[in-house]
């Protein structure tokens, strides 16, 4: 509540506030998607342009983070289909105006995972 009546009493202030919540959201999910260091991630955010301070404290959160955020992308980015069933089909029309005419018929039959998990 406070950082929406700071945001609203400047001009701009909440479309502000929502890029930089974008973009600390996109910093941080990546950084823990790829593995990032932590030292790392510290010297890329000051690169950015942010004090210390505050790189210290993103950091510190996303150190605290990183561990469950990975969990949640391994619950819900490796998952593997089971195909069940297989049937496919080749016709050739022999007696036609257009005799190369060739048509091709592949069905699969695949089981969703509905309930990943993250146990091999």
């Amino acid at each position: 509540e406070k950082i929406l009546q700071l945001a609203s009493e400047a001009q701009d202030g909440l479309s502000d506030v929502k890029g930089s919540i974008a973009a600390l959201h996109f910093m941080i999910t990546n950084a823990a998607k790829y593995d990032v260091a932590e030292n790392i991630f510290v010297q890329e955010i000051q690169q950015l342009g942010l004090p210390k301070e505050n790189a210290d404290v993103i950091s510190l959160l996303y150190t605290n983070c990183k561990d469950r955020l990975r969990e949640k992308f391994a619950e819900t980015s490796y998952r593997v289909s089971k195909v069940l069933n297989t049937n496919w089909r080749v016709d050739k029309i022999l007696a036609s105006s257009n005799s190369n005419e060739t048509s091709y018929s592949i069905q699969l039959n695949i089981q969703y995972d509905q309930n990943p998990s993250t146990e091999p």
